[in-house]
């Protein structure tokens, strides 16, 4: 079976997320449904999970993080090289303003109540959509 474990947010006090160990899983599958709805369960009521894979390297994790870092302390103009346009930024940067959430406002507002976000559309949805 998976161990899940939850860690503490550490920028947001009180909240905790998972983070899913997949030694047992790998040692033994025979209980694979089981640790995918466990998996499915948690991605649905926190809308991601941490990953712990025993098959990875730690050190190779440290230095990927340490890149990211340095590639987005960069300077917006040195960024601003990785910008593809002609592949719909698909690949390199994405400008700031440039990916838009769609609105589902109307949707949202017709389902259940039981179903229903906490908020029916994001702050400044309706005056970004009466723009356009």
């Amino acid at each position: 079976m998976t161990k899940v474990q939850t860690k503490e947010n550490e920028t947001f006090e009180h909240e905790q997320y998972p983070i899913i160990d997949l030694s047992s899983y790998l040692d033994d599958s025979k209980n694979a449904f089981e640790d995918c709805t466990i998996i499915a369960d948690l991605l649905h009521k926190f809308g991601f999970l941490c990953v712990k894979d025993p098959r990875v390297n730690h050190t190779y994790n440290d230095r990927f993080i340490d890149m990211l870092e340095k590639y987005y302390e960069q300077s917006d103009e040195m960024k601003a090289k990785d910008i593809r346009k002609e592949v719909f930024y698909q690949v390199g940067l994405t400008p700031t303003r440039i990916e838009r959430a769609r609105d589902h406002c109307s949707l949202i507002e017709k389902l259940d109540s039981k179903e229903k976000p906490l908020t029916i559309c994001p702050p400044g949805t309706f005056a970004f959509f009466t723009q356009y």
